[in-house]
C-alpha cells in the first residue's frame, strides 16, 4: 500500500493536507482533513485512466462554497431533529434550525466543515490507517457537552474503506455520526439505473417535511421496497406521498439485524454497465437512502455540473429525530460513556480495462 501527504489548501490560515492512499489493485482514495472528506475514490480502467466513483469538488476552496455535505462526516447529529429541539433528562435543549425550522445534519457550522487534526498515519502492506480528532466543545450548535470525536480511516488491499467513528462526552447528550458520500458507478450521470438491495422490510415513516411520523411502514411491494434487487427507480409505482415529499428517495430504513454486521451486508449497490459492486457493512440499526434528489445543478469536479438523481448517498446511522421518538433506538451518549460506529464501503470491480487493442 503507498500512501502520500500533501497540503491541498488552508482554511482561515490552515494548513489543510490530502492524504492519498493507492494499493496494488489500482484504487486510489483521497482524503482529506477538512471535514474528515472522502474526497475521491478512483478505479483504474486502463490506459492510465481512472474512474471516480464519487461526486465531489475539485479543491478545498470549493468546499467551503455551499454545498450537500459532499463526502464528508457530518454530526453531532446526522440527519433531522424536529424544530431543532429535544429533551434530555427532563431539560430542553434548542439546537441550530438550519432547514426549514429543522435541524439537519449538525448544523450550519457541522464537523462536515472543521479542520481535524490529524493525529497518525501509518502504512504496510496491507493497508494505509489515518486517524483523524476532533473536539466539539459544550454548546457547539446548541449540544450538550463536550464531544472529543475520534476517526480511524483503513483503506487495504481488498478495496474496503473502514471509519471506526469512537466518540466521549463530559455530560449526557446526543451524537449520531456518520458518512455522506455521494456514490456514481455508472457511465452516465443518473443513477437511476443502478440497482440496490437493502437488508429491511420496513422503513420510518416521514411527514411532507421529511420528519417521521414515529410509524413504520413495511416495503414489501411499495416503491421502498429493496429487499430483492432493483433497479433505483420509482416510476414503476404508483405514486407515494413520501415519494413527493422527498422528490425521490430520501428515506431511512429500519435495517434487519445481522449475525456479523462486519461480514453481512446492509447494502449493496451494483451498477451493470461497469459491473461495480458497493456494499455497506454498519453497526448502526438505520439506512438513510438519498437520491441526490436537491443537487439542482451545483458545479462539481472536472468542470461538471452535477443535477438531480447524479449520486446516491447510503448513510448508515441512528433514526432520524430519534430523540424525539422514545420507541426508536437511543442515540443518548451518557457521560464518559464509549460512542462507536463501525463502518464500511467495498468495491469490486469487474470493469472491464481499456486498452491498446
Amino acid at each position: 500500500m503507498k500512501v502520500f501527504r500533501t497540503i491541498s489548501g488552508k482554511v482561515n490560515g490552515s494548513d489543510v493536507e490530502k492524504i492519498t492512499f493507492k494499493n496494488d489493485n489500482g484504487q486510489i482514495l483521497e482524503v482529506t482533513n477538512f471535514g474528515a472528506t472522502i474526497h475521491s475514490w478512483k478505479l483504474d480502467i486502463g490506459k492510465g485512466q481512472y474512474k471516480d466513483i464519487l461526486l465531489g469538488k475539485d479543491r478545498i476552496d470549493e468546499y467551503l462554497l455551499e454545498h450537500p455535505n459532499f463526502g464528508c462526516i457530518v454530526g453531532r447529529y446526522a440527519n433531522r431533529i424536529k424544530n431543532g429541539e429535544f429533551t434530555l433528562n427532563g431539560k430542553l435543549y434548542q439546537v441550530s434550525k438550519n432547514l426549514n425550522g429543522h435541524h439537519l445534519h449538525g448544523g450550519f457550522d457541522g464537523f462536515g466543515k472543521k479542520i481535524w487534526k490529524i493525529e497518525h498515519l501509518e502504512n504496510n502492506d496491507s493497508e494505509g490507517i489515518l486517524e483523524l480528532s476532533y473536539v466539539s466543545y459544550d454548546g457547539e450548535e446548541g449540544f450538550p457537552g463536550t464531544l472529543k470525536v475520534n476517526l480511524t480511516i483503513t483503506f487495504n488491499q481488498k478495496n474496503e474503506l473502514t471509519i471506526l467513528h469512537h466518540a466521549y462526552s463530559d455530560k449526557d447528550t446526543i451524537c449520531n455520526l456518520t458518512n455522506h458520500c455521494y456514490f456514481n458507478l455508472g457511465s452516465s450521470a443518473s443513477i437511476l439505473n443502478h440497482s440496490l438491495q437493502i437488508k429491511a422490510f420496513q422503513c420510518t415513516e416521514t411527514n411532507a417535511e421529511l420528519i417521521p411520523t414515529g410509524h413504520f411502514l413495511n416495503v414489501e411491494g411499495s416503491p421502498f421496497d429493496f429487499i430483492k434487487k432493483r433497479k433505483v427507480d420509482w416510476s414503476d409505482f404508483p405514486v407515494h406521498p413520501m415519494i413527493q415529499y422527498g422528490k425521490g428517495y430520501d428515506v431511512n430504513y429500519v435495517l434487519e439485524k445481522r449475525n456479523n454486521y462486519q461480514s453481512e451486508a446492509a447494502a449493496k449497490l451494483f451498477d451493470e454497465d461497469n459491473l461495480i459492486l458497493l456494499e455497506v457493512f454498519t453497526s448502526k440499526p438505520g439506512l438513510q437512502l438519498y437520491t441526490g434528489n436537491w443537487l439542482n445543478g451545483i458545479a462539481g469536479k472536472g468542470q461538471k455540473t452535477y443535477n438531480d438523481y447524479n449520486g446516491i448517498c447510503l448513510e448508515p446511522q441512528y433514526f432520524p429525530d430519534s430523540p424525539n421518538n422514545a420507541h426508536f433506538p437511543s442515540s443518548v451518549l451518557k457521560e464518559g460513556e464509549p460512542y462507536f460506529h463501525y463502518l464500511k464501503y467495498k468495491v469490486s470491480q469487474k470493469i472491464k480495462r481499456k486498452t491498446n487493442n
